[in-house]
């Protein structure tokens, strides 16, 4: 059997559990234990186990997994460079243009959350990030001006569980400035917390690295 993920779905392995974001529901789910071991099993590619059969097709059933095309790739969780170290941004350094732009940034990212779905958003930075590459275009200084931006204005911008839409702007504004960054989510269980980040290459950019380790990535952009 070849299977992925339907679209929109993604997941991580985090303390031996499977957590899974449903990005078109907006909402983190995770399975039964008898679901949740056999579909470790069957996505590491390990031997199954009595039962597994049962479990999987309830998994299916549930629409989370479909048939997929020789090629396709299978089950995997999220791929990200692991975190090595962070950027320390200098806000002195910011130009009030930049600082201009990392408002405005922040607010739009506001705005849209708050009127358009989670998949819409993240649909639409995907396709953005994808042409840049696809151009080959890249800025490396520009990760620096837009982070001591973002420093720059801390005292501006509410920061209390607003990692989402500060990193959705982060990332927004690298963007239109011609430079490649990544935005990932994490988890973490037991409580369970989600978190998101930007980083370039195994560089933290908007975050400390302390912090991010805590943090098993479920999705990349």
């Amino acid at each position: 059997m070849i299977a992925r993920l339907r679209d929109d779905l993604h997941f991580c392995v985090c303390s031996g559990r499977t957590v899974f974001l449903d990005v078109r529901a907006d909402r983190y789910f995770q399975l039964p234990t008898d679901q949740d071991l056999a579909f470790q099993r069957f996505a590491s590619g390990r031997t199954a186990q009595l039962g597994d059969e049962a479990a999987l097709s309830a998994i299916a059933m549930r629409g989370l997994v479909v048939d997929a095309c020789l090629g396709t790739p299978v089950l995997s969780p999220a791929i990200v460079s692991p975190p090595m170290a962070e950027i320390a941004p200098a806000p002195s350094m910011a130009k009030i243009t930049d600082r201009i732009a990392a408002l405005i940034s922040v607010h739009k990212a506001r705005f849209e959350l708050g009127r358009r779905s989670l998949k819409n958003v993240m649909d639409l930075m995907s396709r953005s990030s994808a042409a840049l590459v696809a151009e080959g275009a890249d800025d490396p200084t520009a990760v620096d001006r837009v982070a001591a931006a973002f420093a720059a204005t801390g005292v501006m911008i509410r920061r209390q569980d607003q990692c989402l839409p500060l990193s959705i702007a982060f990332k927004r504004l690298c963007l239109t400035r011609r430079a490649r960054t990544t935005l990932v989510i994490g988890v973490k269980l037991d409580p369970f917390v989600a978190h998101c980040w930007i980083q370039r290459d195994e560089y933290v950019v908007n975050d400390t690295l302390e912090r991010v380790r805590l943090f098993k990535p479920i999705l990349a952009i």
